[in-house]
């Protein structure tokens, strides 16, 4: 009776774990890692920009249209229609010089992907060394060493710090080329 009681109160057997594979445990840490998901929004975000460097060299189209009826003493109305082309053919080299700066930004942005997907993995080194040893030199006395490691870093103090001065170096850049906007934030 007893362990009818403890039988019940258990609840239904367990069943047994789902068993990852090494694909599905690097797939999962992908999926939820937000450096990671952060570089990839950057590449979406320097491919629009860079797509966007091509337009100062791309004919500029516009058109517009106005209507006017007025009635003071006489009656009037007038109509326009416009249609304008622009064409750059000279900026001293800022167009092409902008598409390959765009161009740059992306290939930096494609590289923090890989970065970031890097470090999805941990660190694996080998070392080795071959020499002699002890205080005395004798020939049979050749000693040689080798070593595997294994690390993760789960914190890096030293990414945090360039993190934050970059952010500052950021903020400084952005104030330096609109500084009415800069005065918002001090």
């Amino acid at each position: 009776m007893l362990a009818a009681g403890l039988a019940l109160a258990a609840g239904p057997p367990a069943q047994a774990a789902e068993v990852l594979t090494w694909d599905d445990c690097v797939r999962v840490a992908a999926r939820h890692n937000p450096d990671l998901a952060a570089a990839q929004e950057g590449v979406v975000k320097a491919r629009a920009d860079y797509a966007g460097s091509y337009s100062p060299l791309l004919p500029q189209l516009s058109a517009d249209a106005g209507y006017s009826d007025s009635t003071t003493t006489t009656r009037s109305r007038a109509a326009s229609v416009g249609v304008s082309v622009e064409q750059p053919l000279f900026a001293g080299g800022r167009h092409v010089a902008g598409v390959r700066k765009s161009r740059a930004e992306l290939d930096a942005a494609e590289a923090q992907v890989a970065v970031a997907r890097g470090d999805l993995f941990p660190e694996i080194s080998a070392t080795g060394s071959l020499g002699r040893g002890g205080r005395e030199w004798a020939l049979d006395r050749d000693e040689w060493s080798a070593g595997l490691s294994i690390a993760y870093p789960f914190w890096s103090g030293g990414q945090a710090l360039h993190d934050l001065r970059s952010a500052q170096a950021s903020a400084r850049q952005a104030a330096a080329l609109n500084p009415i906007e800069a005065l918002r934030y001090e």
